[in-house]
């Protein structure tokens, strides 16, 4: 792992977390030393107040440990809930709607991950839970879901601005849908599968795929999934990958990529296991499947990598909560899992927790190169 900058402002912050009595300016760098071994990074939320020691230290161990993947205990989100969705803009997660007890909500809070709090934004119009959302342009579009009264299923679009703090209703989806997964590519939003009713108020899933362009506000029918599915989607290098998920009676490990290009669909490595309502999000051109239910229905904390170039699933460090139904969101690099619910009873779910994958950050190179790790640590006396 890289550590990029170190922030400290008072000795009391970082005592905890080391469990050190410091008497001297050489027990700063030894502790800093002691950071890089051990991994540990500090939030930006410490600020250097007066003095900085600037650090530099050689490469002279081996770096193999230091990159593995690992999670952190966040800021529990205010309002318990699952079926939620996020957006991400300008570095914020937007936590939008989803269930808590009874009837759905439209609840729209916003988390920080530098300040590490939770800020309430304005109501979404609709209450629902288990819509898709995507991000274009820095406005978040909510898709779908179902609502409150005989769960009414939704075509419904709504457009959040973070700036101004306003939603906007859109064009609905020709198709109403919950269970819905969205993703977007080249500025058009994809809306992948899902499940609405039947006359006769069967359960129908869908393999329907419908494309939004948010400039023009209209709605395109593309080729549809190999599958019909309740899925996760993620995006790399331009195309879609739908993740496991659940069909009538099954859960599957399935795994489709779609090209919008080319408007195709073809079948890839399955997932090692089955999942459903797990969640996706993709990171320097890897997905990570987070969590969901297993083949017994409970929930799970299996976290598994895939690699879409090479084909390869890779597992990694499991999330602290098992859980389904839950939102994810990435920021820096770094994946934020929010909310949630476990099984019967479904009891909605508070905890964020913060997953930084192996190698983060992706943008420097590690091996057989000098390492150099600026620390800022207050100085004893300034």
């Amino acid at each position: 792992m890289w550590i990029d900058t170190l922030y400290a402002n008072r000795i009391s912050d970082i005592k905890p977390e080391c469990g050190q009595t410091f008497h001297n300016n050489n027990d700063y760098l030894l502790l800093a030393r002691e950071f890089v071994l051990r991994r540990v990074v500090f939030d930006t939320k410490y600020l250097l107040l007066k003095g900085m020691i600037i650090v530099m230290f050689w490469q002279s161990y081996s770096l193999g440990s230091a990159r593995e993947d690992f999670w952190i205990k966040k800021m529990n989100m205010p309002t318990p809930r699952y079926g939620l969705v996020a957006g991400v803009v300008n570095n914020r997660i937007y936590a939008i709607g989803g269930r808590a007890i009874a009837d759905p909500l439209s609840t729209v809070e916003e988390y920080d991950p530098v300040t590490d709090k939770w800020i309430r934004k304005a109501d979404m119009p609709t209450p629902r839970c288990f819509s898709g959302a995507e991000v274009v342009n820095n406005k978040i579009y909510v898709i779908g879901g179902f609502t409150v009264g005989k769960q009414i299923i939704l075509p419904t679009v709504e457009e959040y601005d973070p700036v101004t703090n306003t939603w906007t209703r859109k064009a609905d989806m020709p198709t109403p849908r919950y269970f819905v997964s969205c993703s977007a590519v080249n500025g058009m939003i994809y809306a992948i599968g899902g499940q609405t009713v039947d006359a006769q108020n069967n359960n129908v899933v869908l393999s329907n795929v419908e494309e939004y362009d948010p400039i023009s506000d209209k709605w395109t029918s593309r080729s549809s999934m190999l599958s019909p599915k309740s899925t996760s989607t993620s995006v790399v290098d331009g195309k879609i990958y739908t993740i496991g998920g659940g069909s009538i009676n099954k859960i599957l490990s399935s795994v489709e990529e779609y090209d919008p290009v080319k408007d195709k669909w073809r079948g890839k490595e399955d997932m090692p296991g089955q999942r459903y309502s797990l969640s996706t999000s993709a990171v320097n051109g890897k997905i990570y499947a987070i969590g969901g239910g297993n083949n017994r229905i409970l929930p799970v904390p299996t976290v598994e990598e895939y690699n879409s170039l090479i084909g390869k699933w890779t597992t990694r460090m499991n999330m602290p909560t098992s859980r389904l139904d839950f939102a994810t969101g990435v920021v820096k690099d770094k994946i934020y899992a929010i909310g949630g619910t476990q099984e019967f009873p479904f009891i909605p779910f508070s905890t964020v927790e913060e997953y930084t994958p192996e190698g983060w950050p992706f943008s420097i190179a590690l091996e057989d190169r000098l390492v150099t790790i600026w620390a800022a640590i207050k100085i004893r006396g300034y």
